[in-house]
């Protein structure tokens, strides 16, 4: 057990770096917390009564602060799921473990930042689950996480792939605390669910056309919306990667530009762009410059009455999207489409698979191969008919615009009897 000096101290990091989340700081965006004095955690929760694992108060302090000092660079995504995480009903524990499990996925293992709040609602959500059965989620087993899978299935109605994300999360989650002796890994020997994955969609030039005529307007909103989405298709930008775009990323020149993504894995990359992009993303900076703002650093700001002037979310950069696709009447978008229609445009363009997938950021090539199934290219791949008549000894059927032409008799100035 901790003693009672520990476990104030404890509480006071948990406090500081809590309320530090809402409070802007030099950047627009969370500061690190003070010195620690005395208080209860954000939640209204107690101080946790014990470290697991046998590590010590001040680990527990500088993962508090390692969390705070990643909201101030992410951004207000990751920060809203942290203060919703704070406020669940949370078991004795769940709070130091999830701040203790954020900093690990999200500086050791260097998971995004929208990945790490997928992963942070998903641990919240089990919590508040395994608490309402009475167990204790520091000694589940295989069988209790059988069963969250099938109260997800049958209860919440939840899709395989959905399930299967959710039980990624978990398997992180236990993984790390088997790693750092803090128990048990109750994921160990659980089955994913089974399923097929949707086919990638991209969008028509009709679709984008219709998409890009709906923001051609002198409006800050127009101009910003408008060199969003021409940067999302012209760099193939993940949404978390677009929403945190900072300015020192960017190089533009006269004609060109290059980014810098740091992506999934903290993997860099560099993806260079041309064309009208360079002049509507310099028309935005320069607009960008007059606006108020709580960010000096970041490229999309927003616009919205309540958030104006903050820094955009990924859920802002979605919003955008939906609003231009909305108004150009399309049945279907998502954020994702622009990524796929880039990296087909370019297979489309001759660029070859492997070169694809390092400005994509893939790791696997086989997910730059599933994005590709769907590219002109690969639709219009045929086996050449002359192989075929050769092999049956036959002849190729004339088109039959031509086969017309030569059987309808004509007169001699070559009109038709």
């Amino acid at each position: 057990m901790t003693s009672p000096a520990a476990q104030a101290g404890e509480g006071a990091a948990i406090d500081a770096a809590a309320g530090a989340l809402g409070r802007p700081g030099a950047d627009g965006a969370a500061g690190l917390p003070a010195a620690p004095a005395s208080g209860t955690p954000a939640g209204g929760q107690a101080a946790p009564s014990s470290l697991s694992g046998g590590a010590s108060t001040a680990d527990g302090a500088e993962a508090y602060r390692q969390v705070v000092a990643i909201v101030a660079r992410d951004g207000g995504e990751l920060a809203a799921v942290l203060r919703r995480f704070q406020t669940l009903a949370l078991p004795d524990g769940g709070l130091d473990e999830g701040w203790r499990w954020l900093a690990y996925v999200r500086v050791s293992r260097g998971l995004s930042s929208s990945t790490a709040a997928r992963y942070l609602e998903v641990l919240g959500r089990f919590l508040v689950y395994v608490a309402g059965k009475g167990l204790d989620f520091r000694t589940l087993t295989a069988a209790d996480i059988d069963a969250w899978q099938r109260h997800l299935a049958f209860a919440r109605h939840n899709a395989e792939i959905w399930r299967a994300t959710q039980l990624m999360a978990l398997r992180n989650f236990y993984g790390w605390r088997s790693r750092f002796g803090r128990g048990v890994n109750a994921c160990e020997g659980v089955q994913a669910p089974k399923f097929t994955r949707r086919r990638r969609r991209k969008y028509t030039r009709k679709d984008l056309a219709a998409m890009f005529a709906t923001c051609t307007g002198a409006d800050p909103l127009s101009k910003r919306d408008r060199a969003m989405l021409l940067f999302l298709l012209a760099t193939g930008a993940r949404r978390d990667e677009c929403a945190a775009l900072r300015l020192d990323q960017l190089d533009l020149t006269d004609r060109r530009g290059v980014v810098r993504f740091l992506g999934k894995g903290r993997k860099e990359r560099t993806v260079g762009f041309e064309g009208p992009i360079v002049d509507i993303l310099r028309e935005w900076l320069l607009l960008r410059d007059n606006l108020p703002k709580t960010n000096a650093h970041r490229v999309w700001i927003s616009l919205s009455s309540s958030g104006k002037g903050r820094p955009l979310t990924m859920n802002g950069v979605e919003h955008a999207v939906t609003r231009a696709a909305k108004r150009a009447g399309l049945a279907a978008w998502g954020v994702h489409r622009f990524r796929v229609t880039y990296a087909t445009w370019l297979y489309d363009d001759g660029h070859d698979m492997e070169t694809i997938a390092r400005l994509l950021g893939h790791n696997d090539i086989n997910t730059t191969r599933a994005y590709l199934d769907v590219s002109d290219r690969a639709q219009q791949v045929r086996l050449r008919p002359d192989r075929q008549h050769d092999l049956l000894g036959s002849k190729p059927l004339m088109p039959r615009w031509l086969d017309k032409k030569l059987t309808t008799p004509t007169t001699a100035n070559g009109a038709p009897f």
